[in-house]
């Protein structure tokens, strides 16, 4: 009796620690559950800490090349100087005046009176006014200066608004509405900002060396035809049409550089080519009477012009005491020639239709 019931603690000792036993398995098992989850937890926030860390990163990359972009973009890598742009403007009148020189000097003369159709159409090209004047004071044989005057202030008008456009090959329309929306750009913006967005439009503007080729052909046309229309209404029977367009060839591919330079190349300042406006009153500051008697040219002032001769140059800056968005201030680089409406007068001249 005492031996079962020693064997019978000996059982229930045994039970206990089998049922001890099987608790610390269940407890290392769900240790083991747990830590399988902590692991697959753990897992799961690597993968995403990795996902993040290469989000950052391409957000990094993405963000350092817009600022090597942003800093392209407001870099401003002129390396052309303004004396530069003085000097080609001066060269590119002189080379207008030699050509129309030559060619109103070579020509031949022949008398009677301008066709009516082609006077009307120097009227169009030129205005009534320098159309009267070539009409009632036609070339001689020893005075062609109003035919020079004519022939010089119609290429020159052309030439500027080859340089000053926006697209070359479009009409005035489309290039006025760019002028005033970057008007109002350089109005509102840095000059960084509206010099960058300038030299990528005027870039971006002619797509290709083909289609600057053909725009280049098509201005030497065009300008032939005027200066056929002047020499028509001066009574010219003949004239050197191929040294003529050789010229005209020479001078628009300058005027396509000069649109490039000052258009493209040029971001950290605003450089405009232009010709004064007809009837604009004569202001010396800005403007050169070269036929005006030297004791008259300060007696001038307010006079209308009738046309401009040479081409003109000035820099539009902004007031650096006002800040980005400051007042602009604008400076005359080369002063323009203009005949004004006492060249009659000033010259000497006899109406011979009178």
């Amino acid at each position: 009796m005492a031996m079962v019931q020693e064997l019978q603690g000996q059982l229930q000792s045994h039970e206990m620690d089998i049922r001890g036993y099987y608790e610390e398995q269940q407890r290392l098992i769900a240790r083991e559950a747990e830590a399988k989850q902590e692991l697959v937890e753990s897992r799961r926030r690597e993968a995403r800490i990795t996902e993040e860390c290469h989000e950052w990163r391409t957000l990094a990359e993405t963000r350092q090349q817009e600022l090597a972009e942003a800093q392209s973009f407001l870099a401003s890598p002129d390396n052309i100087a303004e004396s530069d742009i003085v000097q080609t403007v001066r060269a590119l009148d002189a080379e207008i005046y030699q050509a129309v020189k030559r060619t109103a000097e070579g020509c031949r003369l022949r008398g009677g009176e301008a066709d009516a159709a082609v006077l009307e159409r120097m009227n169009v090209l030129m205005g009534p006014t320098m159309a009267g004047l070539l009409h009632a004071f036609p070339p001689r044989e020893d005075d062609r200066i109003i035919l020079e005057m004519a022939l010089q202030t119609t290429v020159t008008t052309y030439v500027a608004g080859v340089i000053s456009s926006w697209i070359p090959s479009s009409g005035s329309s489309t290039n006025q509405a760019i002028s005033s929306i970057y008007s109002r750009i350089l109005r509102s913006e840095s000059q960084a900002v509206a010099g960058r967005w300038r030299t990528l439009t005027r870039k971006y503007a002619t797509s290709s060396s083909a289609v600057a080729k053909d725009q280049e052909t098509r201005h030497v046309q065009r300008l032939m035809e005027d200066a056929t229309t002047i020499l028509m209404v001066a009574r010219v029977v003949s004239w050197d049409e191929s040294d003529l367009r050789g010229t005209f060839e020479i001078i628009v591919k300058a005027a396509m550089q000069m649109r490039r330079m000052i258009g493209e190349d040029v971001a950290g300042s605003e450089y405009e080519v232009f010709v004064e406006e007809q009837a604009k009153p004569f202001q010396p500051e800005v403007m050169i009477d070269e036929h005006a008697p030297r004791r008259k040219r300060q007696n001038r002032v307010g006079r209308p012009v009738v046309c401009a001769l040479t081409l003109g140059l000035r820099r539009t800056e902004r007031d650096n005491r006002s800040g980005s968005r400051g007042r602009l201030e604008v400076k005359t680089l080369v002063k323009p020639q203009v005949i004004l409406d006492t060249i009659v007068d000033d010259l000497g001249l006899v109406d011979d239709t009178k």
